[in-house]
């Protein structure tokens, strides 16, 4: 009986709940959508100004660091959805509870929580920027800051009347328009099929020049997306953290021999076959998701290849000669679509982040997750009208940043996803603990690089 009710607290379940019956219109695609919700947040002016700038400071040379950032983002992104649909909780949650010395465990979230929030505040300046400039190309009269005013209200509106549900919905279908600009660019161009694949597999590194390289990870695999996508996951498949608690209780109460020792059903078990299809069905939406997400990125990038385009205002000029008339008009929806659904997602990030670290409901219609929302939104719009109407440099060092912070939240990740009594047996096994450590190394040692090159212990 004790063993029960730790089990129910860990839940937040209360005994003796009827059953819940599955709706017959849910099959897989119940599981779908916070994958996309992962899209939609790096898939914003981040990812389109630093493709920019990698496709015409380097042509195709960097495409391969667009594969493997998609590679590393789904590894991670993997992790952070299986812990969100086998706990229950999200990445803050997962850490606090992890981590007994209470000291140290407030140490580590305050750590956590400070670079979440100041990562959102300085994504969210570029992403607002970036939606008001996409705006500003169909009515250039109207000022730059009522656009800023604009995007930022209804980014905030958005996020403070919306459920998961409703976001998810409004997301999607901005990453499809975007989505669907920007590739439709890419295949205007015309770029040449042998060039795409020499830079898809050319593994060039530009020493001299390590920012752009660094910024092109660290726009694709963005730390706070962990806390987002295993929230989001936790939230959408809270129902089934029910349905599968209540039928182990029904069988570990009528026939004890038919539970495992561990606490979680046998592999024969009927409940662990459904929980295996919600598996199965999230990473399959986090695949896709991710996919597409570098499909538009490197299709941002093999555009501005052979334009030589390096800023937001270049990059719509040129596509006009290339696609014609509405060329101009295609990238800057595009752009706007992307500036609005990372606005929308970042401060988002942030309240789901604050939530599981210091205890709250973290769910998208909570009252802490929203006020930290609406407070990164606040925090993202007075930089974005301070620091004037180009967006391009507070995106790109918002980037370096985030690629700067990416090792430690790995870690912490990492260490969370080895843990037998958390995940019991779909905790990582050897090889998925060796290629995020892979990702971990190679991510640290350009960011170690990058800071020893500033300080002036190598050579620029």
């Amino acid at each position: 009986m004790e063993n029960k009710n730790i089990a129910e607290n860990e839940l937040n379940l209360e005994p003796n709940q009827p059953p819940i019956k599955n709706s017959p219109d849910k099959g897989s695609l119940r599981y779908f959508g916070p994958g996309f919700l992962v899209a939609a947040a790096f898939i914003g002016p981040g990812t389109v100004t630093t493709a920019i700038m990698a496709g015409g400071s380097f042509g195709f040379q960097l495409l391969w660091a667009v594969g493997f950032a998609v590679f590393a983002t789904i590894i991670f992104q993997e992790m952070a959805a299986r812990l969100g649909l086998v706990t229950k909780k999200g990445l803050g949650e997962a850490i606090s509870s992890f981590i007994k010395n209470p000291q140290l465990r407030i140490s580590m979230l305050l750590l956590v929580f400070a670079a979440i929030i100041f990562g959102n505040a300085a994504y969210q300046a570029g992403n607002v920027s970036g939606a008001a400039k996409g705006l500003s190309n169909f009515v250039p009269a109207i000022p730059n800051f009522v656009w800023l005013t604009a995007c930022s209200g209804a980014a905030a509106m958005i996020i403070w009347r919306g459920s998961l549900k409703s976001l998810k919905y409004v997301l999607i279908s901005l990453v499809g328009l975007m989505s669907l600009t920007f590739i439709i660019a890419a295949i205007a161009s015309r770029p040449s099929v042998p060039d795409l694949f020499a830079g898809l597999f050319s593994l060039e590194v530009p020493w001299f020049d390590l920012k752009v390289l660094i910024a092109i990870i660290g726009t694709t695999v963005v730390p706070y997306n962990l806390f987002l996508h295993s929230s989001a996951v936790a939230e959408q498949n809270a129902e089934l953290a029910v349905e599968l608690h209540q039928e182990f209780n029904h069988k570990t109460n009528s026939n004890p021999m038919e539970s495992s020792s561990s606490g979680a059903p046998n592999d024969h078990d009927e409940s662990n076959d459904q929980f295996d299809e919600a598996l199965i069905a999230t990473r399959s939406d986090t695949w896709m998701a991710v996919g597409i997400g570098g499909l538009v990125t490197a299709s941002v990038l093999i555009t501005a290849a052979g334009t030589n385009a390096v800023n937001l205002t270049e990059a719509g000029n040129v596509l006009e000669p290339i696609v014609g008339a509405s060329g101009r008009t295609l990238f800057f929806l595009g752009l706007f679509a992307a500036g609005l659904t990372s606005a929308i997602t970042a401060p988002l990030a942030a309240g789901y982040a604050y939530a599981g670290c210091f205890g709250f409901k973290a769910h998208a219609d909570s009252k802490e997750v929203r006020k930290v929302a609406i407070t990164v939104i606040g925090i993202g719009f007075l930089a974005a009208a301070i620091f004037g109407k180009s967006p391009s440099q507070i995106i790109l060092l918002a980037q370096v940043a985030n690629g700067l912070v990416l090792p430690i939240v790995a870690v912490f990740l990492l260490t969370v996803m080895n843990s037998k009594q958390i995940l019991g047996q779909y905790r990582n096994s050897w090889f998925q603990n060796l290629l995020g450590g892979i990702v971990v190394l190679f991510v640290s040692g350009l960011g170690v690089y990058q800071l020893a090159k500033a300080f002036g212990f190598v050579a620029a």
